[in-house]
């Protein structure tokens, strides 16, 4: 053969590839544009999805302190700071588990509240029909302090 009859030859396959090598840019530049956008979209999904779990922990935390304050008041309704305190019904005895008020809790479950006028359920349980219940004082000098919460 003749160069000259290679040369249409060559000229078609250099157009070929020169088209196939744009091509293939082409979708390299468009993949990389599609890439860059997909990966804006997960970095913004990503930080609301942060900002949202920080909510969701912040909202689970305060909930966490209401449920161990709860907690507390219903383990310990007759402490002052970390329970109800005392109670304000007309009568002024104590107030059992049971939700009867009298100075015998036994058999009613125990004490519960103090009544206002004696607010301050004392460690020691020295008071009662038998002499097992904690004492409700106006104050616990004496009575060996004011009855913690986890006793």
């Amino acid at each position: 053969m003749h160069r000259s009859e290679h040369m249409p030859l060559l000229v078609v396959l250099v157009a070929f590839f020169h088209a196939a090598c744009d091509a293939a840019g082409t979708d390299a530049r468009e993949e990389a544009c599609v890439v860059e956008h997909v990966r804006k979209q997960l970095v913004q999904t990503r930080k609301s999805l942060v900002v949202e779990t920080y909510e969701k922990e912040d909202v689970a935390a305060a909930d966490d302190v209401d449920n161990d304050e709860k907690k507390k008041e219903g383990m310990c309704p007759w402490h002052m700071t970390e329970g109800q305190g005392c109670h304000r019904h007309k009568s002024q005895e104590t107030m059992c588990a049971d939700g009867s008020y009298t100075w015998y809790c036994k058999g009613h479950g125990g004490r519960k509240q103090c009544p206002c006028d004696s607010p301050y359920m004392c460690k020691v349980n020295t008071c009662g029909s038998e002499q097992k219940e904690h004492c409700c004082e106006k104050s616990c000098d004496g009575f060996g302090g004011i009855r913690d919460c986890d006793g």
